[in-house]
C-alpha cells in the first residue's frame, strides 16, 4: 500500500466515523446527549380531549394579511394530538396556544402545549420593592408598558423602618404577615384602565416598625398616599405622594397583574338593538310597535 492509498483509507475512516456519530438512534433510555431540532410554534385547539390532552392545529404567520392562518398536512400539524405540559384540561375550543416537542427517555417525540399561557390576551406580572425617606411626592419611579384598555390589579404593603439614620432597619419588623386581606380581597385594588387617567390613589397596608397594624386604605398613614396612572402612551407608573408634612421612612413592596381586553367597542355584539352604531335589529318590525326610548 503506497502512501497514497493510506491517505485515501484514513480519510474514508475518517468520514464513516464522523457519518455514524451523526446518526441519532430512533429509541433510546435516556435523552439523548446533543440538542434535538424539534418542532415549536404556535397552535389553535380543535377539540379537548379531556384529562389534559388535546387536538391542535399549527398556525402559520401571514405577513401579508398580518394574522395567523391554519397549517395544512403534510408540511404543518393538522389535528395533531398533544398533551397540556402540567396536565391542564381547561384549554377551550379555538384557544392559541404555545406548541413544542420534546423527545422523552424511550426516545419517543411527545409534543406539548400551555394552556395556561396562551387564549385571546396575555397577562402581565410585575413587582417592585422600594425604599422611601423623604417629605416630597416623588416621579415615577416605576413603569409596566402596554397598560391601556386593561383590567389592573395590584396589592402594596409598606413597612416603616426603625428610624431615619443610616443605623435604622430596613424595614423595622420583617415578620410574616397579612396583608391585603383587611381591605376584603387580596390584590387590594381592581382597576379598569381604558384610554389611562390621572394619579389614583391605591389602597395599601401600613405597619409599623415593631410590626404592629397602623391601618389600611388610601389613606393607611394620614396624607401618605402611594399612586398609579396610566399614561396616554399606555404606561403604568407608580409614585409615591407625602402630604403629611413631615418625614417617612419606609419599605414599600407591591405586585400587579395586568389583562389586557380588546379595544372599545369590543369584539363581540350582543343586545337586541345597536341603534348608536347606525344598524336596525333583525326584529326592526317589532321595534317599530313602540316609542322610541320604550324596552318591549
Amino acid at each position: 500500500m503506497n502512501s497514497i492509498q493510506r491517505q485515501l483509507l484514513s480519510t474514508q475512516r475518517r468520514r464513516t466515523a464522523a457519518d455514524a456519530a451523526a446518526q441519532t438512534p430512533t429509541l433510546r433510555d435516556e435523552p439523548i446527549e446533543r440538542t434535538d431540532v424539534l418542532r415549536r410554534g404556535i397552535a389553535k385547539i380543535d377539540s379537548n380531549e379531556g384529562e389534559g390532552a388535546y387536538k391542535v392545529t399549527e398556525l402559520w404567520w401571514d405577513p401579508q394579511e398580518q394574522e395567523w392562518t391554519r397549517a395544512t398536512a403534510p408540511l404543518g400539524l393538522e389535528e395533531a394530538d398533544a398533551s397540556d405540559y402540567m396536565g391542564s384540561g381547561c384549554g377551550g375550543v379555538d384557544q392559541i396556544v404555545r406548541f413544542w416537542e420534546h423527545r422523552g427517555l424511550g426516545g419517543q417525540i411527545q409534543r406539548f402545549v400551555d394552556v395556561s399561557g396562551g387564549g385571546d390576551t396575555v397577562q402581565k406580572l410585575s413587582s417592585f420593592c422600594v425604599h422611601y425617606s423623604g417629605s416630597d411626592t416623588t416621579a415615577a419611579f416605576h413603569s409596566v408598558t402596554d397598560c391601556k384598555n386593561a383590567m389592573l390589579e395590584v396589592g402594596i404593603d409598606l413597612r416603616r423602618c426603625s428610624g431615619h439614620t443610616s443605623s435604622a432597619d430596613h424595614p423595622g419588623s420583617t415578620a410574616m404577615a397579612l396583608t391585603g386581606g383587611f381591605l376584603g380581597f387580596g390584590w387590594c385594588n381592581a382597576l379598569a384602565t381604558w384610554s389611562g387617567g390621572n394619579w389614583a390613589n391605591l389602597k395599601y397596608t401600613a405597619r409599623g416598625a415593631n410590626g404592629g397594624f397602623e391601618g389600611d386604605g388610601t389613606n393607611a398613614i394620614t396624607n401618605f398616599h402611594i399612586q398609579c396612572r396610566v399614561t396616554a402612551g399606555g404606561s403604568l407608573d407608580f409614585r409615591v405622594e407625602n402630604l403629611t408634612g413631615g418625614l417617612v421612612s419606609a419599605v414599600i413592596v407591591a405586585a400587579m397583574r395586568v389583562t389586557p381586553f380588546p379595544e372599545a367597542p369590543g369584539v363581540i355584539e350582543i343586545g337586541n338593538c345597536c341603534w348608536h352604531d347606525g344598524c336596525l335589529p333583525d326584529h326592526t318590525d317589532d321595534w317599530n310597535e313602540y316609542e322610541w326610548g320604550e324596552i318591549p
